[in-house]
């Protein structure tokens, strides 16, 4: 091997990494889509629970009413009773029967009013949740028009930097191909050459011997790292 084969590994070794960049900008931009889509599912579940809630909660003050009804009823029965009783003993009965239907049906007012206060609640959520998911609707639809022209771009960019280095790759020997499909295979999302500065790999940090750096810097074998497994390279990325 000489140091063209080294040349040639670093540039397709540096053409792998561009791809990588773009296939990373790919899934940043689709990541918007399916943050919004998130959102929306979230929203649309959070919508079907306040609209249930809505339903039991105005149920439950149908049944509150009906009570507060009865309660009133017993009440104007009361009164007429005092109206007709005709001793002491009846009227303070009476009296102690109106207090006890007064107190149920204060409490009973108050109960409505706070469902009431709830339904309201409920109903200004569910208007806000509706108008989130109408208005995402539009947004999402125009976000995935922009995500596909992105990644278009970068697909794009992508099939142009693979036929950069297919020329690259038919470029090399046999033996050549073999090692950077090797390569490839065993880094396929990280750089997969190195070099030595001072006898020392400069990923992983594994010290070489002085006779085994010569050989290296001078490009006359292929070696890899002993660690990390990268090749060795005689050259310096730029």
């Amino acid at each position: 091997m000489n140091l063209e084969f080294f040349a040639q590994m670093l540039e397709l070794d540096n053409l792998k990494s561009k791809i990588l960049t773009h296939q990373s900008q790919i899934q940043s931009n689709s990541n918007r889509v399916s943050t919004v889509e998130k959102f929306r599912v979230q929203s649309a579940e959070e919508l079907t629970r306040l609209k249930k809630n809505l339903e039991d909660t105005h149920h439950h003050f149908l049944q509150q009413e009906k009570e507060l009804h009865k309660v009133e009823q017993l009440l104007t029965r009361s009164s007429e009773r005092q109206s007709q009783a005709s001793t002491s003993q009846e009227c303070a009965a009476v009296e102690q029967e109106m207090k006890l239907f007064s107190a149920q049906k204060d409490k009973l007012e108050n109960e409505l009013f706070d469902v009431l206060e709830t339904e309201e609640k409920l109903k200004k959520s569910i208007n806000e949740k509706t108008q989130f998911l109408e208005g995402s609707e539009k947004s999402l639809l125009q976000i995935k028009d922009e995500v596909i022209a992105l990644n278009n771009k970068e697909e794009d960019e992508i099939k142009k930097i693979q036929e950069r280095m297919q020329l690259y790759i038919n470029e090399l020997s046999p033996t050549g191909k073999s090692i950077w499909t090797d390569l490839c295979k065993r880094f396929p999302k990280e750089n997969a050459i190195t070099f030595l500065q001072n006898g020392t790999c400069q990923n992983c940090r594994s010290h070489v011997g002085r006779n085994l750096e010569s050989q290296i810097e001078k490009g006359t074998i292929i070696e890899h790292c002993s660690q990390c497994k990268r090749l060795l390279s005689p050259l310096k990325r730029v």
